[in-house]
């Protein structure tokens, strides 16, 4: 994977996370932490 491709679907993960993060606080629920491992570990299946 080519440097850009790769540093564009990280900032698509943490783009993604922020969204999530966002939604998980106006809902007030504890999703967050697991999001955050399903994202790093997708960002590791595109390395």
């Amino acid at each position: 994977m080519s440097p850009v491709a790769r540093s564009l679907s990280t900032f698509h993960i943490l783009q993604m996370h922020q969204r999530f993060v966002y939604l998980d606080r106006a809902s007030n629920m504890a999703y967050s932490p697991l999001i955050h491992i399903v994202l790093v570990y997708i960002s590791h299946a595109f390395e």
